[in-house]
């Protein structure tokens, strides 16, 4: 087992010294067992001990602050509930996105003829590009970065 016990792995204690960390753990015999059925039994322990058994303390402090965020906030500010209830608005108008139109061969061939880096050699090339089964918006992409590496 992989159990570590302060900085050092449970397999590297020498057996005395394990003994002694089991029988405060609470396992059963721990002086007639090996090392490595000490730190299997030790690990079951822990894996199945709950985690507020373990550390009583931070337990209470984190059921502590649990409680005081279960108090809602309209107890603790009664002003200032009324306030965002007033803030709230009830009819919520989403944003209308305009849905772009797909680009036609046509398009891409007047957004690539309006392409000033190009030469005249790409644009022949990109048009026939257009030609062939690939994508228009792709083909305009192609010449906005072949422009802009000009």
């Amino acid at each position: 087992m992989n159990l570590k016990i302060g900085r050092r792995k449970c397999r590297l204690y020498k057996k005395d010294e394990l003994v002694a960390i089991a029988t405060k753990a609470g396992v059963p015999d721990a002086g007639k067992k090996t090392k490595e059925q000490l730190c299997t039994k030790m690990a079951n322990i822990m894996n199945n001990t709950p985690l507020a058994k373990l550390y009583p303390q931070k337990a209470k402090a984190k059921a502590k602050a649990k409680s005081n965020n279960n108090i809602p906030l309209a107890k603790l500010y009664p002003g200032a509930a009324n306030r965002v209830a007033a803030m709230r608005t009830p009819n919520v108008k989403t944003k209308v996105v305009a849905v772009k139109k797909p680009m036609t061969k046509n398009i891409a061939a007047k957004r690539i003829d309006a392409m000033k880096m190009l030469t005249k050699y790409n644009k022949a090339r990109l048009k026939h590009m257009l030609t062939t089964n690939i994508a228009p918006s792709k083909v305009v992409t192609l010449g906005r970065e072949i422009a802009r590496l000009k």
